[in-house]
């Protein structure tokens, strides 16, 4: 539920509103997960249960964050099924081939 003391965009309010059911969904995985435009703030990687091992892709240089790697998801460098969850939230939209991005993932 929202705040109602707070303003919110609809970007804002609609993604207050999804977390928790990105939530229900990702806090049961186990193994690796790949978060694909995981963003400055790594923000799903506190949805994942305790069994996983969490590594968050984008494009945006100086992310110092151990978890943190720098890439393109239409050209990702790690071997193929290599990750058993991906996630890739609110990221497609601002790729510019996101076709390439999907067979990727």
């Amino acid at each position: 539920m929202l705040p109602m003391n707070q303003k919110f965009s609809n970007s804002e309010a609609a993604r207050l509103h999804f977390i928790p059911h990105v939530a229900e969904v990702v806090s049961s995985w186990e193994g690796k997960v790949l978060d694909v435009g995981c963003g400055p703030r790594l923000r799903y990687k506190m949805l994942l249960g305790p069994k996983t091992e969490y590594i968050g892709i984008d494009v945006i240089a100086g992310i110092e964050a151990a978890e943190y790697r720098e890439m393109d998801a239409q050209r990702m460098s790690f071997q193929d099924a290599f990750f058993d969850h991906v996630m890739a939230i609110e990221v497609l939209e601002h790729i510019p081939e996101p076709c390439l991005a999907v067979a990727e993932i």
